[in-house]
């Protein structure tokens, strides 16, 4: 069951990239702040040696990674509705991001997904979402994602906060592997609700 554009697989490229980021922040322990011993005598070239090194060890950390990796998940749920909506011929005429009309039409039509598709989308548009505390302190919902995850600032030219993405290494990562297990968990649902109708 695939619609005419591919959504969907172009969804799966966004999840990935998110997935893959998320894999190696982990690895990396998603530190902010790295400690060593620094010999008696420095110069500067020690000085360009240990900023390269310290770019090189936090390189996907939240600071760095943090705010692309959201947009990339973001806009993967928006192909992935879209994906959705158009296999049952329901996917609205009228080009936009809003993440909330899109889901506000799957809601309505849910008898025809499955309960594991409709459980991660409203986990992730709703104060379920592990970053939910980003989108509240900016007065802003998932809807915005195109903006606030894209800009640093809002078409009025107001600069977003970006405290409760960035720097925030255990519970950063936390949260993060949650959207890395989920977009395994959007693949898995997908193929989930396809398999009983071609069995």
């Amino acid at each position: 069951m695939v619609g005419k554009t591919n959504y969907i697989g172009f969804a799966y490229q966004f999840l990935q990239i998110a997935r893959e980021s998320i894999n190696e922040m982990e690895k990396q322990g998603n530190y902010t702040s790295i400690w060593y011993d620094v010999p008696d005598h420095k110069n500067s070239k020690d000085d360009d040696n240990d900023w390269i090194e310290y770019e090189y060890k936090t390189r996907w950390n939240d600071m760095n990674v943090g705010v692309p990796i959201l947009f990339n998940f973001y806009h993967g749920l928006e192909l992935y509705m879209k994906g959705l909506l158009e296999t049952q011929n329901l996917l609205p005429s009228t080009k936009n991001h809003d993440l909330g009309k899109l889901y506000k039409i799957i809601s309505v039509n849910q008898d025809k997904f499955t309960k594991e598709i409709m459980t991660l989308l409203e986990k992730h548009l709703s104060i379920k979402s592990p970053f939910n505390d980003f989108f509240s302190h900016n007065c802003l919902t998932p809807d915005k994602f195109y903006h606030c995850l894209k800009y640093p600032e809002d078409l009025k030219g107001n600069q977003f906060k970006f405290t409760k993405i960035r720097g925030n290494e255990d519970e950063g990562l936390r949260k993060f592997l949650i959207i890395r297990d989920d977009c395994m968990k959007l693949k898995a649902a997908i193929k989930n609700w396809i398999k009983p109708k071609h069995a």
